[in-house]
């Protein structure tokens, strides 16, 4: 679900940004991504055929059957927005999830096919130096991430 102070975008305006920049970088292979407005519909994932397509998305949003459906329209990357390990920073924060939960899915999505990415955020609410180093080494530590 978009935010409530930004519009999701048409499956037109999806449609007529490949358009131009199939027309500025025509040797170029493009990728289509939906970042940081929620899950995309079915039409925005149908404006985009043939084309690679990633979608950013708070762990708290997806589920098994949303994965499905991501899959089945041709999504090939998942990246989670985990923002961090620290469970002291996710409650802060108000996440919903734990990152043992977030390490689950991204083995999920994995053994699904998709390529997983992990965002992370530091300098959050009651996070250190210290504490975005631990998320670094624990983001890098895991065998699910594609870099």
């Amino acid at each position: 679900m978009a935010p409530a102070n930004r519009a999701a975008p048409s499956s037109d305006t999806v449609h007529l940004l490949i358009d131009e920049y199939r027309g500025r970088f025509p040797d170029q292979k493009l990728q289509v991504g939906f970042f940081h407005g929620g899950l995309p519909n079915d039409a925005l994932l149908a404006s985009c055929p043939g084309l690679p397509t990633r979608v950013s998305l708070n762990p708290a949003d997806l589920d098994q059957r949303e994965a499905k459906r991501l899959l089945e329209a041709g999504c090939t990357t998942i990246e989670i927005e985990m923002m961090t390990a620290d469970p002291h920073v996710l409650r802060t924060c108000a996440r919903p999830y734990t990152s043992h939960q977030v390490l689950r899915m991204g083995k999920g999505l994995k053994e699904m096919g998709f390529q997983v990415g992990l965002h992370l955020v530091p300098g959050l609410p009651s996070a250190d130096v210290d504490g975005a180093i631990r998320d670094a080494a624990f983001s890098l530590s895991l065998s699910l991430i594609h870099i």
